[in-house]
């Protein structure tokens, strides 16, 4: 099985992954890296909807429309233009980002871009690049974490969800990954107790306890 096809299934089972992988929001990541004076909250408020409604052609012509070429602006475009499949024009805007305020999600960027490609080796040596460049950033924790679960490297899944979990104790996306992964160990009771803080009902503790016995990762190797 192909990993975009494994991506798109296990997407559909946990109610959405970080990555596949959705962008950030026009207001997150690089607080150093700022837009152009001349962007307003609004302006930012309105590509985040865009983006949060899977608007995402809406969304780039609302950036085109700021005019703005500052680094935030950039990684934004190439977050647009990757998830709207234009994969060789993100990786040119993500490339020259790895470098100063910006490397943590440009990395993160990059790792979905060479997830969806399926180069897992490339994308994992990316992910590694971002936790370290922001390690309490729980939207690349998140995703590493279920790129990680995808491959069966369960151990090292559990220790990036954990940790987005425990940064971010809502984090819903977050949190299924991780009930997945603890059904496919066979970690019921953990399970349960993660089900019953989140309140999930008993027609998902079903589908994802068919899911996860039926799941086989793609990959066991050295990554």
């Amino acid at each position: 099985m192909k990993a975009s096809w494994l991506v798109m299934i296990l997407c559909g089972l946990l109610s959405g992954c970080g990555s596949g992988l959705p962008g950030r929001s026009a207001g997150q990541s690089g607080g150093d890296c700022p837009f152009s004076r001349n962007v307003t909250q609004v302006q930012l408020s309105l590509i985040d909807q865009q983006m949060a409604e899977g608007k995402y052609y809406s969304a780039l012509a609302s950036l085109d429309g700021l005019g703005d070429d500052s680094v935030r602006a950039r990684l934004l475009r190439a977050d647009l233009l990757r998830l709207l499949g234009h994969a060789q024009e993100a990786e040119r805007l993500y490339l020259p980002l790895q470098q100063g305020c910006l490397e943590g999600p440009a990395q993160h960027g990059l790792a979905l871009l060479y997830a969806e490609r399926n180069d897992l080796a490339r994308s994992v040596r990316h992910f590694r690049l971002a936790v370290a460049a922001s390690p309490t950033d729980t939207g690349i924790r998140n995703d590493f974490g279920f790129v990680l679960l995808s491959l069966g490297h369960y151990q090292q899944a559990r220790l990036q969800l954990m940790t987005a979990l425990e940064l971010a104790p809502e984090h819903q996306v977050a949190a299924r990954n991780l009930w997945f992964l603890l059904l496919k160990e066979g970690e019921q009771v953990a399970a349960d107790s993660l089900a019953h803080r989140f309140g999930w009902g008993e027609q998902d503790r079903r589908r994802f306890a068919v899911a996860a016995a039926h799941f086989q990762p793609l990959h066991r190797g050295t990554l």
